[in-house]
């Protein structure tokens, strides 16, 4: 029964529709694959061979700057081999022969080697009689021909890369059954090689493979012995494992064979952060959800951006086009933000990253990283990604002004494209926080969508003030109706405490007394909470402000919809308590009186 098709298969597809000169990147060819039918585990590469064999009577040539080039001969018969082999003792051959002889003389240096044999093949090209059916496999592209600076290049790297060019724009290439493949990441290869050469990008197992290839594992003897910890089941596993190559997996279920030690959630989370850090190349992190394992999202505000969240996610779930690929949640410090983010992701069930900053301190490193974490990320798909404090992370405004050699408005160009990159729509949303919504330009701006969540009303504080500290004492959630700490809440309030500074504040009170009765540590906390900065509340303010200009849609202020919002005080003469609209003239004259106190 015929092979199903399978990623690297695409690779002979592309062949077959003309393209003979590839760039393959993505998913190695080093991964492991089941076979749908038989459930055989093997490589990637060895199906690509089979298929390449056995469709095309194609041999495999690998060539890597370490170990020279190699004919693969696995699964050729003596005979098939021994004919094939006389083919390549012909004169049209003969120049070709020379190239592979000198790729394996270990007198000359490994990059002389390569371009000798390039150049050997690219001399074959004008033989009459065409040479043998040949798929060229250059392993570590990235070394072959990296990126560089024109100028500093040595010789041989310069032939290699100039053969290269003249092999992928040659028309008489198109007259020889061969196929040129160079495997690696392509933004760390040349960039006239990239434009020269046609892209494929293996994508990595999803959801669907993974549970073939678990299935395979569970049945190869190899593997016996192998179980799964209590709770963790097949569709579990599947979930946290998908998107990352198949190799990790196996290692996990290797050892749990050999040491008779059973896989873990914790195991495969662990396997998953090291494949995602090495995928992007440091610029993605699985998302760290333990901080809001057990914490209650509380309060109007940061309840209406919750919400609309979920709804969000769960269109992210269905793969739902038209769900937004590019949040920004906008608003003064400690409203929760960065806990709204953390609580979506970890409830919606779907895969979470951190984006890390790209930038890095060589030329051309920061648009390289940059490329390769979108590319990641989109990859991954369906997944959050989410930005803390995007403002500082990133470069959100086109300036001629950064002194960091170009690396800013690097990351910018390769970000405002991955934002505008439709094809994400229903498969990829980025959740980013900012306390400065002033600092994000009008280009980015623009691919983005605002989520206003502004400072908790005074009413809400009671029920704050009970969820902050609800791990504080042994006795758990607190009543937010008793009288008692609804006083104290409103004192925290009225002195312009935070959520974040009540909570310091008490859990250093029970440092000072030790653990003795919440009401007598949190009244002692809030009667001895001395007053905030006044330029720290005019700064949440003026945040708030901005974040409400800035917002486009009115159903996503926290007003919309209740009958009684209790509007504090900087909000009541800017917006109609009837219609919910904002008085634009006046927030503006409001943001401009702010702006010269702004410390956020």
């Amino acid at each position: 029964m015929q092979e199903p098709i399978h990623p690297a298969l695409t690779i002979l597809d592309a062949y077959r529709a003309g393209q003979q000169t590839l760039i393959v990147s993505g998913r190695p060819l080093a991964d492991l694959h089941a076979n749908e039918q038989s459930g055989r585990i093997r490589t990637l590469r060895a199906y690509l061979l089979e298929e390449a064999r056995d469709s095309l009577g194609m041999a495999a040539v690998d060539f890597n700057l370490a170990m020279g080039a190699s004919f693969d001969w696995s699964g050729w018969t003596p005979e098939a081999r021994s004919t094939f082999e006389s083919r390549l003792g012909g004169e049209n051959c003969r120049r070709l022969q020379a190239g592979l002889s000198a790729a394996n003389d270990r007198s000359r240096s490994p990059y002389e080697r390569g371009f000798l044999l390039l150049a050997s093949l690219l001399a074959s090209l004008p033989e009459a009689e065409p040479l043998p059916p040949l798929l060229f496999m250059f392993s570590f592209a990235e070394d072959l021909v990296p990126c560089g600076e024109s100028g500093v290049r040595p010789e041989t790297l310069v032939q290699i890369s100039q053969t290269l060019q003249m092999l992928a724009e040659d028309y008489r290439l198109r007259l020889h059954p061969v196929l040129v493949a160079l495997v690696g990441v392509p933004d760390e290869i040349e960039g006239r090689i990239c434009r020269a050469f046609h892209h494929l990008h293996l994508p990595q197992p999803g959801r669907e493979e993974k549970l073939r290839f678990m299935q395979a594992l569970d049945k190869d003897s190899r593997y016996k012995g192998a179980a799964m910890d209590a709770g963790l089941e097949s569709d579990g596993v599947a979930n946290l494992t998908a998107r990352t190559p198949n190799l990790g997996l196996e290692r996990v279920y290797r050892a749990s064979a050999l040491t008779g030690h059973p896989i873990t959630a914790d195991r495969l989370a662990n396997n998953k952060r090291d494949e995602v850090i090495r995928m992007s190349a440091g610029t993605l992190a699985v998302l760290d959800t333990d901080r809001v394992a057990n914490r209650r999202l509380v309060g109007r505000t940061a309840r209406k951006a919750f919400n609309i969240l979920q709804t969000w996610a769960a269109g992210l779930r269905r793969g739902d086009p038209r769900t937004p690929t590019n949040v920004i949640i906008a608003g003064g410090p400690a409203t929760g933000k960065t806990d709204i983010c953390l609580k979506v992701a970890q409830e919606s069930g779907t895969p979470a990253y951190t984006i890390l900053s790209p930038k890095g301190s060589l030329v051309g490193e920061s648009e390289r990283r940059a490329r390769i974490l979108f590319r990641t990320f989109k990859d991954l798909a369906p997944a959050f990604g989410v930005i803390d404090e995007i403002s500082e992370s990133f470069p959100m405004q086109r300036s001629a002004h950064n002194l960091d050699g170009g690396a800013s408005q690097a990351v910018t160009a390769e970000m405002l494209s991955a934002l505008s990159d439709g094809s994400r729509a229903g498969k990829t949303l980025i959740l980013a926080t900012t306390n400065c919504p002033w600092r994000v330009g009008a280009a980015m701006a623009s691919r983005m969508f605002y989520l206003p969540v502004l400072m908790a009303v005074r009413e809400d504080y009671p029920e704050i003030l009970a969820a902050v500290t609800e791990d504080l004492f042994d006795n758990g959630m607190l009543d937010p109706s008793e009288d008692w700490l609804i006083q104290a809440a409103h004192q925290f309030h009225d002195k312009g405490a935070s959520p974040r500074v009540m909570r310091t504040l008490i859990g250093g009170k029970i440092a000072m007394l030790g653990v003795s009765s919440d009401k007598e540590v949190i009244t002692r906390a809030a009667a001895s909470c001395a007053p905030q900065d006044p330029r720290d509340r005019m700064s949440a303010e003026y945040a708030d402000l901005f974040a409400i200009r800035a917002c486009s849609d009115l159903e996503l202020l926290p007003w919309y919809g209740e009958q009684d919002y209790p509007f504090p005080a900087y909000l009541k003469n800017l917006v109609d308590s009837s219609t919910g609209e904002v008085d634009l003239d006046r927030l503006n004259s409001c943001i401009q009186e702010l702006e010269p106190h702004v410390n956020v």
